[in-house]
Parts: structure tokens; sequence; C-alpha cells
């Protein structure tokens, strides 16, 4: 494993626990080098992930020419502005992960959503450089990182239990640009569906970072983005809301049903 401690911090003044886990590596062989012997690549994920299978996978290019804009119903945000009773980041070896516990569970509803989806994790896919590492493109251009924050239906109790279901999940993602001398406020995370320009700043020292974190011992885990795949006839929407007109252009935001309800695997 990457570190055999695990680190536990508590705030006496708030009762708040966080916890930073570095978890054993060999509880999954996928990775996003197909030149590593020790590792299953993006073409090769099918072999042992079922999910991997099928049409519909992500993630995608959405070229503006194809898009279908439409004006969806405003996403509504719950319980988003209490503070997490307990929060464990890890790195797994594919990621980062947060996964905070609350004392009421946040969820969204409204929009494209015909379920209440409960808030399970998030997670960020970084390149080699800043000049790519988001998973899904626009116009075929990547993005230095790309924010998923995964949500389960609330009919199926738990994430893991809703994977199996064609309306189990749902993922709201979100882009990072690279600003010098910037900075991330943690608010930034709580992600609003609207149309206007939704990106995130960043700076350069801050996503070098994460391309100095271990994926296995002395191996760095520089880049963990699939390549884009087919979209096999799938429909994207582009929600232009009230502010819908020809001449408006694509930018990025949350793009309506093939980006929120999630047909396709959740490997992390």
């Amino acid at each position: 494993c990457l570190f055999v401690s695990v680190l536990t911090a508590s705030d006496h003044a708030d009762n708040t626990i966080h916890e930073i886990k570095n978890l054993p590596h060999n509880h999954h062989d996928f990775g996003y080098d197909p030149d590593e012997p020790d590792e299953l690549g993006p073409e090769r994920w099918s072999e042992d992930f079922h999910q991997c299978t099928g049409k519909y996978q992500s993630p995608i290019d959405i070229e503006e020419t194809l898009v279908a804009r439409v004006s969806l119903p405003e996403l509504k945000f719950f319980g988003f502005d209490q503070e997490p009773t307990s929060t464990v980041i890890t790195n797994n070896g594919h990621t980062v992960m947060l996964n905070p516990t609350f004392k009421e569970e946040p969820y969204i509803i409204g929009g494209p959503l015909g379920f209440k989806y409960v808030f399970s994790q998030l997670h960020f896919h970084w390149g080699v450089n800043d000049s790519v590492g988001s998973e899904d493109l626009i116009n075929n251009r990547s993005y230095p990182m790309e924010l998923h924050m995964v949500f389960y239906n609330k009919d199926y109790d738990s994430s893991d239990r809703a994977q199996g279901y064609k309306d189990g999940l749902v993922v709201l993602a979100s882009f990072f640009e690279v600003r010098n001398h910037s900075r991330v406020h943690p608010s930034s995370l709580i992600l609003v569906c609207h149309p206007q320009l939704h990106l995130h700043p960043s700076s350069h020292p801050q996503l070098a970072e994460f391309r100095h974190l271990h994926k296995k011992a002395n191996k760095y885990l520089t880049h963990n983005s699939r390549p884009v795949q087919p979209l096999s006839g799938r429909p994207i929407w582009y929600n232009a809301a009230d502010e819908f007109s020809e001449s408006s252009t694509l930018r990025p935001t949350l793009f309506g049903i093939t980006m929120l309800l999630s047909l396709f695997p959740i490997l992390v």
C-alpha cells in the first residue's frame, strides 16, 4: 500500500472528524496506462468490469453542432449549506475522493430528474499537464481538471445498489480552468445548474499537487481520464433556460440528461 498509516484529526470545538486515507492499490487492477503490465488499460476495462460494456459509455465529446437546446426546470439543491460532521479523503490509486457525512442527507431534485438523488461522494480527474485532464470534452477541447459529484437515487438506498439501475446514479460535472495566483474557495464545490460559464479557478501549483500523488509504490498518478466514447445516438441537451437565443454559444455548464442521468460506469 502507499502508506501504512491513517491520519485522523479531530476539531474539539465542533467535534468534526476528518480522515485522510491511502488504500492498498491491489483492490482494483484497472488503470489509465495501456502499457502498464500490471494494469488493465481503458480498452480492457470491460474484461473485468461489466459496467464498462455496452453502447452507452462515458466520457463523451460534446459537439456544439449536435446539442439540442432546451429549457429545463430549475435543478434544486437541498442541504448543501450545512457543514459535514466528518469527512474522509481517500487516495485510492485512481483518484482523490471525498466522502463527507452530514446530519441530514444533501440531495438534488428538479431539472430533468424524476426522482430524489442523494449526494454520495465527489472525485477529480486530471491530466499529465495543464492543457488536458477533463474526461468530457466540449467541441473537442479538454479542460485541466473535471470534478464529478456523484448522487444516487433515494429509492435504491445506497450508491452501490443504485449502480445496477439505469436511473440509479446522477453525476454532475464541473470543469476547472487555470488562473495564476488563484485559490479555490470551498464554496466553489457547490454547483448551481445555470447556463452561465461554469468554470472553477485553479492554479498551476494546485494542479501539480494532484500529479504528485502515488498510484502505487514509486509510480505517480499523473493522469486519470478515460478516452472519450462514441455517442451511439444519444441526445445531448443544452440547458439554455431563459437565455436561449440562436446566436448564443455553447458554454461549459451542466448539459442536461446525458451528463446528469448516468448510464455509464463509475470506476473510482
